[in-house]
């Protein structure tokens, strides 16, 4: 690189110890003269600005978040309990059911007044079907209705009250068991429980009313309740 006079800025020849411009004489090599590098342009560009965040942050006070878990529990246990309390008599509706078809004649209610598994038995050993009993029950109908109706005179109605429930020992809940497997072919373990129902049934018609006393057995086979003997003899038996 050449060196230039401190001087007047002559270039000086490398090995050089006077200036050949001048005549300043040099007592050592003269010093390089460094260049500065270029200052490099700073950007002016402005970072494009962010657009405020105006969503405000939401917040759930603990008290608000206790609020709903409590509300969410309480509608919770409401629930269990309406449940519970509809799943619990739920052998009322095979009462209703007795008495829909015995007294006002609802022959379509007559297949719920036995598991499916009776209506199989009836097909295979009877060659009979729902209708076939439908039928059958409609032709004798007849005759227990003229005769409500001479004991109580026109638009006879039936109602009845519950006096005492108890549930059938282990014991004879298990002779149901096996006489309805051994019958209908009912799996035993679907029979989960059996209760003695003691009912006072009113009858009333346009000339009479009375009241009986009823003794039924209600039987609970899978997720439904029947009525039965307390042999385990179907109700359904007696008019088939």
């Amino acid at each position: 690189m050449d060196s230039f006079c401190t001087n007047c800025g002559t270039p000086i020849p490398e090995g050089a110890v006077k200036c050949a411009s001048c005549g300043k004489e040099f007592s050592q090599e003269p010093q390089p003269v460094q260049e500065q590098p270029a200052q490099e342009q700073q950007t002016n560009q402005e970072q494009p600005a962010q657009a405020p965040n105006n969503t405000p942050e939401k917040k759930i006070k603990k008290s608000m978040l206790y609020g709903i878990i409590g509300a969410a529990a309480a509608v919770l246990i409401i629930l269990i309990t309406i449940i519970a309390s509809v799943a619990g008599n739920s052998y009322k509706k095979a009462i209703d059911n007795y008495m829909d078809v015995l007294v006002y004649g609802k022959a379509n209610k007559i297949e719920k007044l036995a598991p499916k598994e009776y209506w199989d038995y009836c097909e295979e050993n009877y060659d009979t079907d729902i209708n076939d009993v439908v039928d059958q029950f409609e032709d004798s109908y007849e005759y227990l209705s003229d005769s409500l109706e001479e004991e109580y005179g026109k638009n006879v109605k039936v109602r009845y009250k519950i006096t005492e429930k108890d549930e059938l020992s282990e014991k004879k809940l298990g002779t149901i068991r096996d006489n309805l497997k051994e019958e209908y072919g009912i799996a035993k373990k679907s029979v989960t429980k059996a209760y003695e129902i003691e009912a006072e049934v009113t009858f009333k018609g346009s000339d009479d009313e009375d009241t009986e006393d009823m003794t039924l057995i209600v039987v609970k086979i899978g997720g439904s309740w029947y009525i039965c003997s307390e042999s385990g003899d179907l109700f359904l038996d007696s008019i088939v």
